[in-house]
Protein backbone atom coordinates (compact mmCIF):
# COMPACT_ATOMS: atom_id res chain seq x y z
CA UNK A 1 0.00 0.00 0.00
CA UNK A 2 0.39 4.02 -0.48
CA UNK A 3 2.22 5.52 2.85
CA UNK A 4 0.06 7.96 4.19
CA UNK A 5 2.37 10.38 4.92
CA UNK A 6 3.08 11.45 0.98
CA UNK A 7 -0.03 11.49 -0.61
CA UNK A 8 1.41 12.85 -3.07
CA UNK A 9 4.80 12.71 -5.14
CA UNK A 10 7.22 15.07 -5.23
CA UNK A 11 6.97 15.28 -8.42
CA UNK A 12 3.35 15.93 -9.05
CA UNK A 13 3.76 19.02 -6.73
CA UNK A 14 6.32 20.19 -8.59
CA UNK A 15 3.91 20.10 -11.58
CA UNK A 16 1.52 21.79 -9.80
CA UNK A 17 3.72 24.75 -8.70
CA UNK A 18 4.91 25.14 -12.22
CA UNK A 19 1.68 24.95 -14.07
CA UNK A 20 0.56 27.64 -11.82
CA UNK A 21 3.93 30.28 -11.81
CA UNK A 22 2.90 29.31 -15.80
CA UNK A 23 -0.80 30.58 -15.58
CA UNK A 24 0.56 33.17 -12.87
CA UNK A 25 2.49 34.66 -15.79
CA UNK A 26 0.06 34.55 -18.59
CA UNK A 27 -2.32 36.56 -15.94
CA UNK A 28 0.12 39.34 -15.41
CA UNK A 29 1.02 39.19 -19.18
CA UNK A 30 -2.58 39.51 -20.34
CA UNK A 31 -3.23 42.45 -17.73
CA UNK A 32 -0.44 44.40 -19.29
CA UNK A 33 -1.78 44.16 -22.65
CA UNK A 34 -5.00 44.82 -21.76
CA UNK A 35 -4.42 48.27 -19.85
CA UNK A 36 -1.88 48.94 -22.68
CA UNK A 37 -3.79 48.42 -26.06
CA UNK A 38 -7.24 48.79 -24.77
CA UNK A 39 -7.87 50.60 -21.35
CA UNK A 40 -5.29 53.43 -22.64
CA UNK A 41 -6.60 54.24 -25.89
CA UNK A 42 -10.18 54.60 -24.14
CA UNK A 43 -8.79 57.27 -22.18
CA UNK A 44 -6.71 59.39 -24.33
CA UNK A 45 -10.23 59.92 -26.27
CA UNK A 46 -12.81 62.43 -24.49
CA UNK A 47 -15.49 61.52 -22.13
CA UNK A 48 -18.27 63.02 -24.44
CA UNK A 49 -16.96 62.51 -28.23
CA UNK A 50 -19.69 65.71 -28.48
CA UNK A 51 -16.61 68.30 -27.04
CA UNK A 52 -14.61 67.02 -30.06
CA UNK A 53 -17.10 68.30 -32.21
CA UNK A 54 -17.52 71.29 -29.72
CA UNK A 55 -13.98 71.69 -30.11
CA UNK A 56 -13.19 72.02 -33.92
CA UNK A 57 -16.37 73.99 -34.53
CA UNK A 58 -15.34 76.68 -31.81
CA UNK A 59 -12.01 76.70 -33.59
CA UNK A 60 -13.59 77.08 -37.01
CA UNK A 61 -15.11 80.14 -36.03
CA UNK A 62 -12.23 81.76 -34.50
CA UNK A 63 -11.84 84.20 -37.25
CA UNK A 64 -15.25 84.98 -36.72
CA UNK A 65 -15.45 86.75 -33.77
CA UNK A 66 -19.72 88.02 -34.07
CA UNK A 67 -20.48 84.13 -34.56
CA UNK A 68 -18.03 82.57 -32.19
CA UNK A 69 -19.17 84.91 -29.16
CA UNK A 70 -23.00 84.01 -30.24
CA UNK A 71 -21.71 80.35 -30.12
CA UNK A 72 -19.76 80.12 -26.59
CA UNK A 73 -22.79 81.86 -25.14
CA UNK A 74 -25.25 79.68 -26.39
CA UNK A 75 -22.61 76.45 -25.25
CA UNK A 76 -22.55 77.77 -21.48
CA UNK A 77 -26.15 78.93 -21.67
CA UNK A 78 -27.71 75.55 -22.61
CA UNK A 79 -24.81 73.00 -21.78
CA UNK A 80 -22.98 74.98 -18.74
CA UNK A 81 -19.31 74.42 -20.56
CA UNK A 82 -16.77 76.95 -20.36
CA UNK A 83 -14.49 77.70 -23.23
CA UNK A 84 -11.62 79.95 -24.13
CA UNK A 85 -10.45 79.75 -28.22
CA UNK A 86 -7.05 81.19 -28.93
CA UNK A 87 -5.94 81.92 -32.03
CA UNK A 88 -2.33 79.99 -33.35
CA UNK A 89 -0.83 83.42 -32.50
CA UNK A 90 -1.98 83.28 -29.15
CA UNK A 91 -4.50 86.04 -29.67
CA UNK A 92 -7.82 85.64 -27.54
CA UNK A 93 -10.44 84.57 -30.44
CA UNK A 94 -12.98 85.01 -27.92
CA UNK A 95 -14.15 83.51 -24.39
CA UNK A 96 -16.76 82.47 -22.22
CA UNK A 97 -15.53 82.38 -18.98
CA UNK A 98 -15.38 84.42 -16.38
CA UNK A 99 -12.00 84.62 -16.13
CA UNK A 100 -10.34 83.58 -19.44
CA UNK A 101 -7.07 81.40 -18.80
CA UNK A 102 -3.87 82.45 -19.98
CA UNK A 103 -2.15 82.11 -23.65
CA UNK A 104 -0.14 78.48 -24.15
CA UNK A 105 3.71 79.89 -24.12
CA UNK A 106 5.54 78.73 -27.13
CA UNK A 107 6.46 75.62 -25.46
CA UNK A 108 3.42 74.34 -24.98
CA UNK A 109 2.37 75.23 -28.63
CA UNK A 110 5.13 72.96 -29.36
CA UNK A 111 4.39 70.58 -27.50
CA UNK A 112 0.62 70.66 -28.33
CA UNK A 113 1.88 70.69 -32.24
CA UNK A 114 4.09 67.52 -31.95
CA UNK A 115 1.95 65.23 -29.87
CA UNK A 116 -0.67 63.78 -30.05
CA UNK A 117 -4.32 65.35 -29.16
CA UNK A 118 -4.89 64.47 -25.93
CA UNK A 119 -8.43 65.59 -23.57
CA UNK A 120 -7.10 67.32 -20.46
CA UNK A 121 -9.70 68.46 -17.98
CA UNK A 122 -9.56 71.06 -14.84
CA UNK A 123 -10.61 68.99 -11.96
CA UNK A 124 -14.42 70.03 -11.27
CA UNK A 125 -15.20 73.09 -9.69
CA UNK A 126 -17.80 72.79 -6.27
CA UNK A 127 -20.36 75.56 -5.95
CA UNK A 128 -19.46 77.51 -2.95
Amino acid sequence: MDDPDRAFSPRLLLRIYLYGMVLLALSAGASFLVGRYVLRPAFDVPVRPSTTWIAWHMAALSDKPGELARELGDLKQRVGIEMTVYDVRGHLAGSNAEQPPPPLDQRELWRLGRDRARFEAEPARLPG
